[in-house]
């Protein structure tokens, strides 16, 4: 055993050496890995700084990172197309109720044309009320009532939309 060996609790070498040629003084620093002076004075090359510099910052040639980087991009995009696939469904869910409501005003203002067209037009106004549209224009011709509804869709960064429908309900004609 050498002066600058010691020994364990149970007399074997612990391995380490003071300050030796081969291992150098070098250690972690606050800043990482550097490099200490071996027995001869030297830093072991100058790998020491500029390359570990290098390596810990990554350096403009590293690819280091680059899958992470790919992955949060491509996240990022899925989420942004489920929101416009789910805006668009929000758009087609709006259309379908306004149509609805449309079918159903210009049905109970033909079954209410015997009282006149103003009580047929007031009952597709109630219908399209309860069914969260309104009414924007209500024409009776003869026994043909024809009846546009508006409902208005938020939709998100797109902003409020209004959709718009028409439905006509009346007689059938067999002359055709």
């Amino acid at each position: 055993m050498t002066a600058t060996e010691s020994r364990g609790p149970r007399g074997q070498g612990t391995g380490s050496r003071a300050a030796s040629a081969t291992h150098g003084t070098g250690g972690w620093r606050s800043g990482g890995w550097t490099a200490g002076r071996g027995a001869n004075g030297d830093t072991g090359g100058a790998h020491a700084d500029s390359a570990g510099a290098t390596a810990r910052t990554g350096g403009l040639t590293s690819d280091a990172g680059g899958a992470t980087a790919f992955a949060c991009i491509a996240l990022a995009a899925l989420i942004a197309l489920t929101l416009l696939i789910s805006q668009v469904g929000v758009a087609v869910v709006a259309r379908h109720r306004a149509q609805a409501a449309a079918d159903l005003g210009a049905l109970a203002a033909v079954g209410l044309l015997v009282e006149g067209p103003e009580a047929g037009c007031a009952q597709a106004t109630e219908l399209a009320r309860r069914m969260g549209a309104r009414v924007a224009r209500c024409v009776v011709e003869h026994w043909d009532v024809e009846v546009t509804v508006e409902v208005t869709v938020t939709l998100g960064i797109f902003g409020n939309r209004t959709v718009r429908v028409a439905a006509r309900a009346g007689p059938v004609d067999d002359t055709a």
